[in-house]
């Protein structure tokens, strides 16, 4: 395809390149098109048709040293920037899957699995939490935080990318959160991260609710305590940190995902939690 493209992400990592015709296969199987026409933002062709893959030319310098080969995008056709649909939405279209949805379980020790077309049910225990979108662009659901069973930021809204490493949040919503946690300070040597008495973040218990259901899920201590902030090993930073997101919104990047299993569905546009097993 005769055109570029440039992109930014909600973590503030940003990366450009070229833009190509592909069959793109994961696990044998293979998006080998788009199924219907999609606007044409970046060639001169009249019927406004194409297969587009992108193939990054540079990065910023976030993706230094990160063990990944590229980005998958997992949302709505309306978020991408080359107007294209998703590689998962065309393997779907191409009766690839019996269910238009996907799931995700994330582990710290590696033995993560991404499930196309449904769900993993040995990978989690209990019933699945449903919570209805409130986004056809963004994968994004309304919930609440607690610190030790005090709702500290209600009926928010919740973008769930598996492509953003921790928690963000805008700087306002950021400050109000760690106002409930005593010690806590804006970090001066990480922009945009807060330190926390390492001591009181040890009794400290975060949790997530989403709309339409009253079920709690824990964010371990282990997950959101991102190591020591100083040489005496006192204050430590906090996995939640603000940047400027373009409107008043949370991130629920992998921090979360870790502790629970995930199942996006766009036939019901509803994201599914469940603790893991």
């Amino acid at each position: 395809v005769n055109g570029s493209f440039s992109l930014s992400y909600a973590d503030g990592s940003s990366t450009e390149g070229d833009v190509y015709r592909d069959t793109v296969t994961i696990a044998g199987v293979s998006a080998t098109g788009q199924s219907e026409p999609v606007p044409n933002v970046l060639a001169s062709r009249a019927d406004g048709w194409f297969e587009a893959f992108a193939v990054t030319t540079s990065e910023s310098s976030d993706f230094d040293g990160r063990p990944i080969s590229g980005i998958l995008g997992m949302a709505y056709q309306s978020l991408s920037a080359l107007g294209a649909k998703p590689v998962f939405q065309t393997m779907y279209a191409q009766g690839n899957f019996p269910n238009n949805q996907f799931s995700f379980m994330l582990r710290e020790d590696g033995d993560s699995e991404l499930l196309l077309g449904g769900q993993d049910i040995s990978k989690f225990t209990g019933d699945m939490t449903w919570s209805d979108g409130i986004s056809t662009a963004y994968w994004a659901v309304s919930g609440d935080f607690l610190i030790n069973g005090q709702n500290v930021a209600s009926s928010q809204s919740f973008v769930i990318d598996t492509g953003s490493t921790y928690l963000i949040g805008t700087r306002e919503n950021v400050a109000k959160f760690y106002s409930n946690i005593p010690g806590a300070a804006v970090s001066l040597l990480y922009s945009g991260y807060y330190t926390v008495p390492c001591s009181t973040l040890n009794e400290l218990s975060f949790n997530v609710t989403f709309a339409g259901s009253d079920q709690q899920f824990n964010i371990p201590m282990s997950l959101f305590n991102l190591g020591t902030a100083d040489a005496l090993g006192l204050t430590c930073l906090g996995g939640l940190y603000y940047q400027d997101l373009g409107g008043d919104f949370w991130v629920l990047g992998d921090l979360f995902l870790q502790s629970v299993y995930s199942t996006f569905d766009f036939y019901t546009n509803q994201v599914g939690f469940a603790n893991l097993a």
